[in-house]
C-alpha cells in the first residue's frame, strides 16, 4: 500500500536478485491511498525487489521480499 499524491498511471517494477526486470505493471490511480497486486505466482523462489514511480515521476523507496 501506498499513497499517491496525484492521479495518473503508476509503474511497478518489480526486479529479481540479480537486477534484471521480471515484471512491469502500469495502472490507473486516484489520488490517496492505493493497493497494487503484482502477480508473483509465477515467479520463481527468491529474493525481489518492488519500487513504484508515481505520476509526476517520483520514485518511491523500494522494497524486498522473498519469495518462498
Amino acid at each position: 500500500a501506498f499513497t499517491n499524491t496525484a492521479p495518473g498511471m503508476v509503474q511497478v517494477i518489480l526486479r529479481d536478485a540479480t537486477g534484471r526486470t521480471v515484471v512491469v505493471q502500469s495502472t490507473m490511480e486516484d489520488r490517496g491511498p492505493a493497493t497494487i497486486q503484482l502477480p508473483v505466482e509465477r515467479l520463481s523462489a527468491g529474493c525481489y525487489e518492488v519500487g513504484l514511480v508515481l505520476p509526476q515521476g517520483d520514485a518511491l523507496k523500494s522494497r524486498t521480499f522473498l519469495k518462498r
